[in-house]
């Protein structure tokens, strides 16, 4: 039997009733502006985990934590910005996780018990996510702020190991209230994306470019609305939660999630 087969199950088990919600690309200023150029989102270098060439995007949720290491600076090169893309109107995924992948293999296998990776591939379609969520968090807005669907632990079988690491790995806090990504269910392609009107809904991009006549034009040649946030020169660790906080009011005025109370 698939390792997975029981989790895969539990989650089939669930019609995607939920609105469904876009895919989020984020990237670097410096990585924007060959897709502003290009007109599409090509693949990034092989992946130590997935071990091949995608691009990485997450179910309604701007997903990013830069690696140890990087070196900011006081530019729009070092700003990030993200694309909201409409999942229906894109080629069928190669492939979809329950998290982030370099996350998980990093810091997070322990609460699944250890298991690989590979054990928690999911049916790569466009109504895979949706049935995720109405299966553990039961709303968009609780998916949004990784908030469990009361009582979820106690509907999983005992056998199912995935889903119960799941449950555990989905209810630890991240180092501070806007870094956690651990249930963002990541999707990936793995052939470029060619933007269209169609499938391109918005773009979130740093305030004190939201004007600029070059991404103006990027954004009405793709009939795509601009959410500007606020560029912190000063502090970069603080950007992850300003573009998170942008999308969340970009599918708050799209009605995908409902206000906060």
């Amino acid at each position: 039997m698939d390792p997975g087969h029981r989790f895969v199950k539990f989650v089939e088990g669930f019609a995607p009733t939920l609105p469904r919600l876009p895919i989020m690309h984020v990237t670097f200023g410096t990585r924007f502006m060959s897709i502003l150029d290009g007109l599409e989102i090509g693949l990034g270098p092989r992946d130590e985990v997935l071990e091949k060439e995608v691009s990485f995007h997450f179910y309604g949720q701007p997903s990013y934590r830069p690696k140890s290491g990087e070196v900011f600076q006081r530019s729009i090169g070092s700003a990030l910005f993200c694309l909201i893309l409409d999942l229906t109107q894109l080629p069928p995924p190669c492939s979809i996780l329950p998290f982030d992948s370099g996350g998980y293999s990093s810091l997070l296998k322990p609460f699944c018990d250890g298991l690989p990776v590979g054990d928690f591939f999911l049916p790569p379609d466009s109504d895979t996510p949706a049935r995720l969520v109405s299966a553990l968090f039961g709303s968009n807005e609780d998916y949004f702020g990784m908030r469990l669907r009361p009582g979820v632990a106690n509907e999983v079988r005992k056998f199912d190991l995935h889903s119960q690491g799941l449950i555990r790995l989905y209810g630890t806090d991240g180092p501070v209230p806007f870094d956690q990504r651990a249930g963002s269910v990541e999707v990936h392609f793995d052939q470029p994306l060619r933007l269209r009107p169609e499938n391109v809904l918005a773009i979130i991009a740093p305030d004190v470019v939201a004007e600029d006549d070059e991404l103006r034009a990027f954004a009405q040649g793709l009939d795509a609305r601009i959410e500007p946030y606020p560029f912190d020169f000063e502090n970069p660790s603080v950007r992850q939660r300003q573009i998170r906080d942008a999308a969340r009011k970009w599918l708050t005025g799209a009605n995908y999630i409902r206000p906060v109370a």
